[in-house]
This record gives C-alpha cells, structure tokens and sequence, in this order.
C-alpha cells in the first residue's frame, strides 16, 4: 500500500514538472509588434508660430505716427501724430478696452468710455465731449457695435443723447475675407467696397484693432485679416484710393503707395516691434 501510494505521488509529480513550463509558456504574453511606419503617409510638420509685429511707426512725406504699447503685448496705449494728434486707449482687465481719448494740441477734446460683454468684448462706446482740458465732459451721444460669427464687426450704430438713430455702418463680407461693403444710412449715406490683398496686415497684431478702426485711422485699420488693397465709394471720390504694397519675408509690409482718384500718390513707409 505505501509502494502503490508512493509511485502515485511520484508520477503525478512528474506529469506536473512536465506540464508546468508547457503551461507557463503557453500563458506568458507576446509583447505586440509596433508597425513600421509607412512609406505612404506624409510627415506632417509642425506648424511655426507667426512672430508678432507691432507697428512702431508709420511715415509719410509729411506725417509721422508713433505706436506705443503696453509692453510687448499687443494692445496699443498711444497713437501720437507728428501733428499734434494724439490717441490714448485705457484698460481695465488683460485685453479689455476701458477709456479712448482725443487730444489735439496735447489738450484733451473727446473722450469714449467702452461698454463690455460678459467676454469682454466692446459693444458700445459712450462720447463725451471734453472741455477745460478734461475738467468739463458732455455726454453727445453713443454708438453700439455688433459682430458676425467670425467676431468681425458687422453694424456700428450712432444715437445722439436723446436715443435718436442718427446713422448706421453695416459691413458685409464675402465669404473667404477678401472684400467689405460697408453701407452708411442716415447721416453721410453712401456705400463703400474695400478690396483686401492676400497678404498680412500691418494691423493685425494690434488687439482690438477692429475698435479703434471707428475713432483712429479709419480707413487702414479695416484691414481685419488681409491688407487693405483699394477703396470705391458711390457717393464720393474723396473715399476712392488704391494701396501698392511692398512686404518682408513674414508677408507683412513694409512700405505701400496710396493713390487717390486724381492720381496723387503718397508714400508710406512702416517700420515694427517684432517680439
């Protein structure tokens, strides 16, 4: 009985060694297999960052505008014309417009104070006009912004103190950005078409261009994406002007001829802050 029982144990221990490692190797996983990379699928590289470039100053034959900003940030704080203009915008938050002011001569003339959203986008500007040098502000009036899908303003409205509609600018867009209609009813109603080049704008840096396009440099600071290239008016050939641009090697210009619709030209030549 202890011999039987003996050689149970001793072939049940065999089968057991024999089983194991057919066991353990049958369960140990086979690390995957990374695919090669194939011949077919294009590299994608990654795309490089667009430098900034903050337009330092703008001269003319005879005119000069100097930018400043609030460090390297683009939001501007001063516009300063050689003669005797100048622009200051104010701020309350990063990137938020609180304060516009107008001064000729260094002495204080309109002021704008910015209405907000809960984005900290600008929807109204209320003026004032401003006496004493600062010391005396009468309210005239306000305007009211509103914007497309793209965040490009689509109507700029005009009331006088008694809520009265006295004009408003609606821009209309094409669908890829390369031109704008912008039509005025009520006071100086006309329609303009802008025509934009396939360049960068020398604006497109500044934060909150769009804003200061209504009070500063209304006509060059419309350029939202592209450059503006040409100006036809309806009403007016005062407004119609063509821009010949020169660029640098990021696309951006450095130089444009204006022409108006006698055929004078002149001469602007921009120089930037490139962070």
């Amino acid at each position: 009985m202890i011999r039987s029982t003996f050689a149970y144990l001793l072939s049940s221990s065999i089968i057991l060694c024999l089983c194991f490692p057919a066991c353990t190797k049958k369960n140990t996983p086979v690390p995957a297999k990374t695919p090669a990379p194939s011949k077919d699928i294009p590299v994608v590289p990654t795309p490089i960052a667009e430098k900034p470039h903050l337009p330092a100053k703008l001269a003319s034959d005879n005119l000069i505008i100097t930018f400043k900003y609030i460090g390297t940030s683009g939001n501007v704080t001063e516009i300063e014309s050689s003669d005797g203009a100048k622009e200051i915008y104010m701020y309350k938050g990063e990137n938020q417009l609180s304060k516009y002011e107008r001064y000729e001569k260094k002495e204080l003339k309109y002021s704008v104070f910015y209405v907000l959203d809960q984005d900290g986008g600008v929807t109204r500007g209320n003026q004032y006009k401003v006496e004493s040098n600062g010391a005396v502000l009468t309210p005239t009036g306000n305007y009211r912004i509103e914007y497309d899908a793209e965040k490009r303003i689509s109507k700029v409205s005009w009331y006088d103190n008694s809520k009265q509609l006295l004009r408003e600018a609606i821009r209309t867009y094409n669908t890829d950005g390369t031109s704008l209609n912008i039509t005025t009813t009520g006071q100086d109603a006309g329609v303009a078409d802008y025509t934009f080049d396939n360049k960068k704008a020398w604006c497109r840096s500044i934060i909150n261009h769009q804003i200061l396009s209504i009070e500063s440099l209304s006509g060059l600071l419309l350029s939202n994406t592209n450059n503006l290239s040409k100006i036809s008016s309806s009403s007016t050939n005062a407004l119609n002007k063509t821009y010949t641009y020169t660029y640098d090697t990021d696309n951006f210009p450095t130089s444009w001829i204006e022409t108006d619709a006698k055929g004078s030209k002149k001469t602007f030549k921009l120089t930037y802050n490139v962070n």
